[in-house]
């Protein structure tokens, strides 16, 4: 009887703050104290799952606050990556306008010219000038990599006139 209505008291209410008064050292007695034990354990877990949950709360609110800032960088980063690359290819193209003149102009004043030494100084700056071509379709290259639009193909090719053609430019007659 000592302890049925305080345990029913909080089995109805869930709260733990009623206690058993303890008047006796017989069993009875005992009993009462080992319920007010019982319930002061009860209340502890209690109190320490409530802290445990509010910390938990506190870090998921962390989180989603990061991740937020994550979500904005990472669109900030792949629209910075998409203006670097419309950058490339619009100067690519821009540059390569010109590079064609003059790959152009180099090879019809090699057509009217007699001197060999000239010659060879404009086939060596027509190299020069591929060169940079090639460079420029390489930037081209890589903004359709990064755009997910570049199709390979395959072209044979003999590697010892490349080579030549490579060392050539850095040969001073």
């Amino acid at each position: 009887q000592c302890c049925a209505q305080p345990a029913r008291n909080i089995a109805e209410s869930h709260r733990f703050d009623e206690r058993v008064p303890v008047s006796a050292t017989d069993e009875v007695g005992i009993l009462a104290g080992s319920f007010n034990l019982m319930v002061d354990e009860i209340e502890r877990r209690d109190l320490e799952l409530a802290r445990q949950r509010r910390r938990l709360e506190d870090e998921v609110v962390e989180r989603r606050r990061v991740n937020v800032e994550l979500f904005a960088a990472k669109e900030k980063a792949e629209q910075a990556a998409r203006l670097k690359s419309e950058f490339l290819a619009n100067m690519s193209h821009e540059i390569r306008t010109p590079m064609n003149g003059i790959l152009g102009m180099i090879g019809l004043v090699l057509d009217r010219s007699g001197d060999a030494e000239q010659r060879e100084q404009l086939r060596t700056a027509q190299q020069a000038a591929q060169s940079l071509t090639a460079l420029l379709n390489d930037i081209l290259d890589l903004s359709r990599i990064e755009a997910d639009r570049l199709t390979l193909e395959s072209i044979s090719f003999e590697l010892e006139p490349v080579i030549r053609e490579c060392l050539r430019t850095f040969d001073v007659a």
